[in-house]
C-alpha cells in the first residue's frame, strides 16, 4: 500500500485562487468581522484612485486579486484574516 503525500501549502493556494465573493457578500463578511468601517475609512482617506475605483465599482472580490492584496497589506491585514473573510480554511 502506498501513501499519498498532500502538500498542504499547495492545497491552500488552490483554495485561495478559487475564492471570490460578490460585492454584497464581501461587504457583509467585512461587517461581520468588524472591518467594514475601517475599510470605508481607509478608502475615503487614500490618495490611490485605483483603490477608490475598485472599492466603488468592483462586482466581485477575488481572494488573490493583486489590488486587494495590496490594499490588505497597506491596512495591515494578515493572510489568516483574509482567508477568514473568504471562508478559506
Amino acid at each position: 500500500m502506498s501513501l499519498i503525500k498532500v502538500d498542504q501549502n499547495k492545497v491552500m493556494e488552490l483554495k485561495r485562487s478559487e475564492a471570490s465573493l460578490s460585492r454584497a457578500n464581501f461587504k457583509l463578511a467585512l461587517m461581520e468581522a468588524g472591518y467594514l468601517q475601517d475599510v470605508k475609512d481607509f478608502v475615503a482617506n487614500t490618495n490611490d484612485e485605483r483603490i477608490q475605483i475598485l472599492w466603488e465599482d468592483s462586482a466581485t472580490f477575488a481572494r488573490l486579486d493583486p489590488d486587494l492584496l495590496n490594499m490588505a497589506s497597506q491596512m495591515g491585514y494578515t493572510d489568516e484574516q483574509m482567508d477568514a473573510l473568504f471562508g478559506v480554511s
